[in-house]
């Protein structure tokens, strides 16, 4: 009985000391904020991308991936609204071909994609960031939203690909003649 009530008396003890620790690690204040070291600083600022004034007027993007290529085209508008096309031609397979349409705000663009695969219509929501060397076209999960509309599940979570500045009128071309000269 005497070891019980010494047991007891030590869990008691122990218990009251967590609370009091818990009640002042409670009332200090947090610690001052860890400042990077200034060589850091300008490491970390040269190696993040400066978000960027996008002109209004056309303009042209391509990704090739083997002998797969990828190619997008943007009109902005003062406004801020945008339209465009988005072409994916996989090599001998179907595509997928249709238009964008959407908003920009800084740097980013919000569209939804229409666009005819394997003789289906399907929409899917797509975002793309203007970047100093190109555009990057997010990839994430997708998800069923209003109307069969693909929407994407969360922007968090996801990665960009990116893709490379082309002349539109390269562009052009080159979608003529794939068509066979019908554009």
């Amino acid at each position: 009985m005497r070891f019980t009530f010494l047991l007891a008396l030590c869990m008691l003890w122990a218990c009251q000391s967590k609370q009091k620790n818990a009640e002042s690690v409670a009332k200090q204040p947090p610690p001052p904020p860890v400042e990077a070291p200034a060589k850091e600083k300008e490491a970390i600022a040269k190696d993040t991308p400066k978000t960027q004034a996008v002109k209004a007027g056309k303009q042209c993007y391509f990704l090739a991936e083997g002998v797969d290529s990828t190619f997008v085209s943007f009109d902005i508008k003062a406004d801020g609204k945008v339209t465009g096309t988005f072409d994916w031609y996989p090599h001998e397979q179907h595509g997928a071909y249709g238009t964008l349409d959407g908003t920009i705000v800084n740097d980013m663009i919000t569209a939804m994609y229409d666009y005819e695969i394997e003789g289906s219509q399907q929409q899917e929501q797509k975002i793309f960031k203007i970047t100093a060397n190109g555009m990057e076209e997010y990839l994430g999960e997708l998800t069923e939203g209003e109307n069969g509309a693909l929407i994407i599940k969360d922007p968090s979570k996801g990665k960009y690909q990116a893709f490379k500045t082309l002349d539109c009128a390269v562009r052009d071309r080159s979608l003529s003649e794939r068509s066979g000269g019908i554009m």
